[in-house]
């Protein structure tokens, strides 16, 4: 059965190198993003035929499949997949342009992403992601605002007392929907620039993670202690 779907995705692979000419930035985001899921890394010619016509496609990217794009190769650089710096940069110039339109999901995503795939930030992009972060803060759900500390904190982005304000006080009016996940990467994301936590967020935090203490992980409770 394993042989079997061994097969199967190299012919899926093949096939999508042969049609990929008629990819749209669509395609290329959902394609990205399924190989992402599935963590399967994408053949050598795949790999290459993805970069050329990710840079054939540059400017039709929206802000959801630029984060699907993005989410999906950050999915499988455990598996030594990287993207070229050209389109890593292409991308990250083309996102500045269309953060008019991005929700809080795809700004989750991109700041996990950019950050799980190690890669410095243009600073334009980073300065227009923190402010839509701030911005956006009470839309995001538990894990979104989990995942922006998270990364901030692994990318060591330098940010205003008003932008941790913005984020603490989002936290503590959905700090029941934060389960021991999400709970260890908000605080190790806090804990990286020493940051004061306001006492009402913290006693919240302290509840809400006596709750789910039964479910923390090893590595969540390194992350919160």
């Amino acid at each position: 059965k394993r042989e079997r779907s061994q097969t199967l995705m190299e012919l899926l692979q093949a096939r999508a190198e042969e049609e990929m000419d008629s990819f749209t930035s669509q395609g290329l985001g959902n394609l990205a993003w399924a190989l992402g899921r599935l963590g399967i890394a994408p053949s050598n010619s795949l790999l290459e035929a993805i970069m050329v016509r990710s840079m054939a496609c540059m400017q039709d990217f929206s802000s959801q499949e630029l984060a699907n794009f993005l989410w999906g190769f950050a999915k499988l650089s455990p598996y030594g997949v990287t993207m070229s710096s050209e389109v890593m940069f292409s991308l990250q110039t083309h996102a500045t342009r269309t953060h008019a339109d991005w929700r809080p999901q795809e700004v989750s995503n991109l700041f996990w992403a950019l950050s799980k795939l190690q890669v410095g930030m243009k600073p334009n992009l980073e300065a227009v992601m923190v402010m839509v972060a701030e911005e956006k803060a009470p839309e995001f759900t538990a894990q979104g605002l989990a995942n922006i500390t998270w990364a901030i904190g692994r990318s060591k982005i330098l940010v205003e007392y008003e932008f941790w304000q913005a984020i603490q006080e989002s936290a503590e009016e959905i700090i029941d929907t934060f389960d021991a996940q999400n709970l260890s990467n908000l605080i190790w994301g806090f804990a990286q620039f020493s940051i004061v936590l306001n006492p009402s967020f913290l006693l919240a935090f302290q509840k809400q993670a006596l709750v789910v203490a039964p479910t923390f992980t090893c590595k969540g409770l390194g992350m919160l202690l």
